[in-house]
C-alpha cells in the first residue's frame, strides 16, 4: 500500500519539467513544496524521520526510519502527500514542488522500476534500471539527497 502511496505521490510529474527546473529551486522545501510541506506541518516529524540513500549495482535503495513516537504523524503526512498525487492525476494541474520531488516524480515517469519493501522498522524503496545512464542518474540523485539532507539537518540545529 505504501508503494502505491509513494508512486501516486509524484507519479504525474513530467520528466522534461524535472530536467528544466529541478536545479533552479530548493532541493527540499518543507514550507512551499506541495508534498514536503506535509512533513513540515507535522510537529517534530522531520527531527524524528531519517532517510538515507545507498547505491546498488543497478540503482539505489532508500531507507526511511521513523521514531515510534512520530509514526502516526508520518502516516498522516504520507496520506496527505498521496492526496496531492491523486489530485495531480485527476486535474492534470502540477503544484509547486521542490527539486527533490520533481526529480523523484521524473524517475517514475521514465520507467525506472521501484519496489517497496515495508517492515515494522523501516520503509525501503529499491529503484532500479537496466539502462546504465539511468543507473548513473539514480545514484547521483541518491548522493545529492543524502548531501542536501545533511545540510538541511545542520541548518535546523
Amino acid at each position: 500500500m505504501k508503494a502505491v502511496k509513494l508512486t501516486v505521490m509524484v507519479g504525474c510529474v513530467l520528466f522534461l519539467t524535472l530536467s528544466a527546473g529541478a536545479d533552479e529551486m530548493p532541493w527540499f522545501d518543507m514550507e512551499n513544496c506541495a508534498f514536503c510541506k506535509h512533513i513540515g506541518a507535522e510537529e517534530g516529524l522531520f527531527e524524528h524521520m531519517h532517510t538515507e540513500y545507498h547505491s546498488i549495482s543497478n540503482g539505489i535503495l532508500s531507507v526511511t526510519v521513523v521514531d515510534a513516537s512520530h509514526k502516526e504523524a508520518y502516516d498522516r503526512a504520507m496520506k496527505a502527500m498521496e492526496k496531492v498525487g491523486t489530485e495531480m492525476q485527476e486535474t492534470g494541474v502540477m503544484p509547486k514542488m521542490c527539486g527533490f520531488c520533481m526529480t523523484y516524480g521524473g524517475f517514475l515517469m521514465t520507467g525506472v522500476k521501484n519496489e517497496y519493501v515495508g517492515s515494522e522498522f523501516a520503509d525501503i524503496i529499491i529503484w532500479t534500471s537496466d539502462k546504465p545512464e539511468m543507473v548513473e542518474k539514480l545514484q547521483a540523485f541518491g548522493k545529492r539527497a543524502n548531501d542536501e539532507m545533511a545540510k538541511l539537518r545542520a541548518a535546523a540545529e
